[in-house]
């Protein structure tokens, strides 16, 4: 086993659960994910490797648990800024392939009183504040979400979803990407984002 390795147990924590997206429709014309900015530092879906992240934030451990097509690899990490408690997970599945790039990203807002934990560590200073591209980020008015992408492609169990679905300019490849937004009390308290190219 790599040591930067570890097989998840039950009281790690683990990427939050989604509402079921199988059936989603496509309805944007351009892809509504870009880079996940944690300060200066660029995360690129299916790019970036979990390693790489490790090797940036010096600190954390890749977690593994589920085998075959349910196999997920993830970090997890906690951040205190801006008077809220936030945590990240930075998952790879079976297409991240024996890389591990990361096809999907989670953050949520969590209570103030819950700490960092050895499976979830406190992230450095120097890689705030989290930012996807120029959308909206956690804590802010959900308002925000119809001005700067426009009507969801669904809405599920207090999620708003954007989908696109198209072929890559050479025309042999496809891109399913989504970003989600976990909407209560007019707030965002929830971010998700995934890219898969298939051919």
């Amino acid at each position: 086993q790599h040591p930067l390795y570890a097989v998840a147990k039950d009281n790690y924590i683990s990427p939050p659960t989604l509402p079921d997206i199988d059936r989603l429709p496509s309805t944007l014309t351009v892809s509504p994910v870009k880079n996940i900015l944690l300060g200066s530092f660029a995360i690129i879906l299916e790019h970036t490797t979990l390693e790489e992240i490790l090797k940036v934030t010096n600190t954390g451990m890749i977690y593994h648990s589920g085998d075959a097509g349910a196999s997920q690899y993830w970090i997890c990490y906690t951040i205190s800024s801006n008077g809220q408690q936030e945590r990240i997970w930075l998952t790879s599945g079976e297409l991240g392939g024996t890389h591990h790039t990361i096809g999907q990203f989670y953050a949520a807002v969590i209570p103030k009183a819950a700490k960092s934990s050895a499976s979830c560590p406190e992230i450095s200073s120097r890689l705030r504040p989290l930012l996807i591209g120029s959308l909206p980020s956690l804590g802010a008015d959900s308002g925000q979400l119809k001005r700067s992408i426009g009507n969801p492609s669904g809405e599920i169990d207090g999620w708003q979803f954007y989908s696109y679905n198209g072929e890559l300019s050479d025309k042999r490849f496809e891109q399913l990407a989504i970003f989600g937004a976990h909407i209560s009390g007019g707030k965002i308290i929830g971010l998700y984002a995934s890219q898969a190219t298939t051919n």
